[in-house]
């Protein structure tokens, strides 16, 4: 009996063994169809970036080209050049306190990690959902160098994939040195300055080197965002980071009490900013659309309408960081820019807008305080044939583009296209007698007064509002 009691225990055993078994491997063969084709892609993506990397070079990282902007015909309009690579700096001649700065708050583990932190993974999934929002980023420096210079700002899962891996075979390739020399050559430090050097030379008109312990610390609170720390519009917010990195910088032990309290203490000067050469109304409104439609290529959502307040304040946050970001992108990158511009009707347009307008000489600050703006589209294809922004003025530094940047309520200018277009499409013409006379809850003229039956033709010279109405 004990026997028989002890076999049917043993088969008891190898059935739920069994049942185990075959649970466990129902589960892989669902997971694995499930996964199966994300799983090629994960691997087709870790090719690529093997790929990228292994086609760089010190190059890569010091790389600058010209843009170009040409004109309907294909001839060059103007170039643009940004000074991404004019001032590359070597890591010696980086200061320590510089380095220490970038790494103490983007990337405390840098000198640990083979690219990945998980555990500053851990540590975001940990504080965003404590927060429920993202308060805490877990990209690494070399994570950031991967993205910044071989792929795009797109938010899906295949790029961060990619960007793991690419971040990984950095690793394997170059030193911790050389990535962070490359990391602070190319990170984006606001006004066109790209890289410690040329933000160095911008904002304190020295080298790097020179640089006290209060500004190292100063030009290292621009980068984390570079439209709200820009020192030249938001100088006390630049403040504030600064002396949240110096306080990081104590706590850690990276720099002594004497140099803390000092750069604390210190009031930092910017240098004058020399004058930005003036741009044409045709390349600022170029590199406009030019990088709008970088934004859009790499997925960024244009918006019009906005739930509140807060939603369009967050909204224009995104756009402007998203702007900046491309378009220093687009002022380095070697890009040419075709455009529907045709010159010959550009000069006569700006010839318009000037010798309408020469009779007013006032000016403001140096510019014509009568201004004009004038564009010209092809009803036909709806691309801009000439844009004017401004009256012609020997003026450096001003590049205020009003055919596109000075919003304005239309006025009047848009009755003859939303009251008598659709008028006249109806077989009315400019003889065709209209009533000049007074409506109830209606607009009045600015005259006060009403001129009774007239021809559209008079309507429209004299701008009646209650005909257009």
């Amino acid at each position: 009996m004990a026997k028989k009691k002890l076999s049917k225990k043993k088969r008891r055993r190898r059935l739920i063994r069994r049942l185990i078994l075959l649970t466990l491997l129902l589960a892989f063969v669902t997971t694995l169809a499930i996964f199966s084709p994300k799983i090629v892609k994960i691997i087709k993506l870790a090719q690529e970036a093997k790929e990228l990397v292994n086609k760089s070079s010190l190059d890569t990282f010091m790389a600058s080209g010209t843009t170009v902007i040409y004109d309907t015909d294909g001839n060059e309009l103007c170039t643009m050049r940004e000074s991404k690579d004019m001032y590359y700096v070597d890591i010696g001649q980086i200061p320590d306190t510089l380095q220490k700065s970038f790494v103490v708050m983007e990337d405390k583990d840098f000198y640990k990690h083979k690219g990945i932190d998980f555990k500053a993974i851990i540590r975001a999934v940990i504080a965003n959902t404590e927060n429920d929002e993202i308060v805490q980023g877990a990209s690494t420096i070399t994570q950031q160098l991967a993205k910044n210079i071989f792929l795009s700002q797109e938010v899906t899962w295949q790029r961060k994939v990619k960007e793991i891996f690419v971040a990984w075979d950095l690793e394997k390739k170059y030193t911790k040195d050389q990535i962070l020399e490359f990391y602070l050559n190319n990170i984006y430090f606001s006004n066109g300055y790209y890289g410690v050097g040329a933000a160095a030379r911008g904002y304190f008109d020295k080298e790097v080197s020179e640089l006290t312990v209060a500004e190292q610390v100063f030009i290292a609170a621009i980068p984390n965002n570079p439209t709200r720390y820009n020192p030249l519009t938001n100088y006390d917010n630049t403040v504030g980071r600064r002396d949240l990195i110096l306080g990081k910088l104590y706590e850690n032990d990276m720099i002594n009490s004497m140099n803390y309290y000092t750069a604390l203490d210190t009031q930092v000067v910017l240098a004058q900013q020399p004058e930005v050469s003036k741009n044409n109304s045709v390349e600022t409104y170029a590199r406009h659309c030019a990088t709008e439609s970088m934004m859009q290529a790499n997925g960024f959502v244009f918006r019009t309408n906005f739930n509140n307040d807060d939603d369009y304040e967050q909204y224009k946050e995104i756009y402007e960081n998203s702007y900046t970001l491309f378009q220093q992108k687009l002022l380095s990158g070697g890009y040419k820019v075709y455009t529907s511009i045709n010159m010959d009707v550009q000069q006569m347009l700006q010839d318009a807008v000037d010798d309408n307008l020469k009779g007013y000489t006032a000016e403001k600050d140096g510019v014509y305080e009568m201004q004009a703006a004038a564009t010209c589209i092809d009803n036909s294809t709806g691309n801009v044939v000439a844009i004017v922004g401004s009256r012609t003025q020997d003026l450096e530094g001003y590049t205020l583009n009003r055919a596109y940047q000075s919003y304005r309520q239309p006025g009047s200018s848009i009755k003859p296209i939303i009251d008598y277009v659709p008028y006249l499409e109806k077989g009315n013409t400019p003889d065709t007698i209209v009533q000049d006379e007074y409506i109830q809850d209606g607009p009045k003229n600015a005259d006060g007064t009403y001129m009774g039956s007239i021809t559209l033709r008079t309507a429209v010279c004299l701008s009646r509002n209650t005909v257009a109405w």
